[in-house]
Order: C-alpha cells, then structure tokens, then sequence
C-alpha cells in the first residue's frame, strides 16, 4: 500500500482520533501560552507547516487524557 502497513486479516482500523480526521476538534497553547482553537486536523496541519506551532508545542483533543507536545499527539504531520 505504500504506507510501510501490514495489513491482517481483518484489514486494518485506525485508533478513534484518526477515524475522521477533519472531525476531530484540536485545542493548541500558542506562543503566548493562551489556548487556541478549536481547529480541524487540517487547520492544525497548516499551522505546524507555516511555523506557527512547533513540535514541541502543546495541543489536545477529546481522545486524549491530557495536553501533549504535538510530536506526542495521535496525528501525522
């Protein structure tokens, strides 16, 4: 598949965070350490590309039980 996956015999399923994507709501610190958002997976994707958030700034969805550094969160950049 391209994606380095191996896939059973069941087919493989995405942790809940992941299953819609663009559902997820993501909170973030930004640099004045005032929380932001909700944005969509996207919205924080563009974000983290254009330099706004770094890897090690702190974001947090539903699913998770507390405040990670993004590099920690169950998402892909």
């Amino acid at each position: 598949l391209g994606f380095g996956l191996a896939l059973g015999p069941q087919g493989f399923t995405p942790p809940p965070c992941c299953m819609q994507v663009d559902a997820t709501e993501w909170h973030y610190m930004d640099s004045t350490n005032t929380q932001q958002g909700p944005v969509t997976t996207s919205q924080l994707r563009e974000l983290y590309e254009d330099g706004t958030l770094y890897a090690s700034t702190y974001v947090w969805c539903e699913e998770m039980d507390s405040w990670k550094e993004l590099k920690q969160a169950p998402i892909t950049l």
